[in-house]
């Protein structure tokens, strides 16, 4: 320990940080260079959920139409009474159909319903 000068201990700390400092280097490189490879990867994914969404918003709308249609069906020849929770979901899903934009015979039939006094 008596033989070790300041000059070696600053030396030691300049070999430790120059290290640090490459391997920094190093890894923000191999971090820069994964990442562009893998961008082609994360177009094609961000373009598979981009579709993926789009036919499940399909799917749901779809699913909903289906709801209405059977539920109109069912009102109109007072296939049971409504109560008021079915009543609510109906509505529930009835304004989520016209939320997404929707317009067509089913709000017709719904107009048609509410003047006979059905819903």
């Amino acid at each position: 320990m008596e033989n070790i000068t300041f000059g070696d201990l600053g030396t030691s700390l300049k070999f430790i940080i120059e290290l640090a400092g490459a391997i920094i280097t190093i890894y923000f490189a191999v971090k820069k260079a994964v990442a562009k490879a893998f961008e082609p990867l994360n177009a094609r994914m961000d373009s598979i959920e981009a579709n993926m969404k789009k036919k499940m918003d399909e799917v749901e709308l779809q699913t909903i139409k289906n709801f209405l249609v059977q539920e109109l069906s069912n009102i109109k020849r007072d296939a049971y009474p409504l109560d008021e929770m079915t009543k609510k979901r109906f509505f529930e899903e009835y304004d989520a159909y016209i939320a997404k934009g929707q317009n067509s015979y089913i709000k017709h039939e719904v107009e048609e319903c509410q003047k006979k006094g059905l819903l």
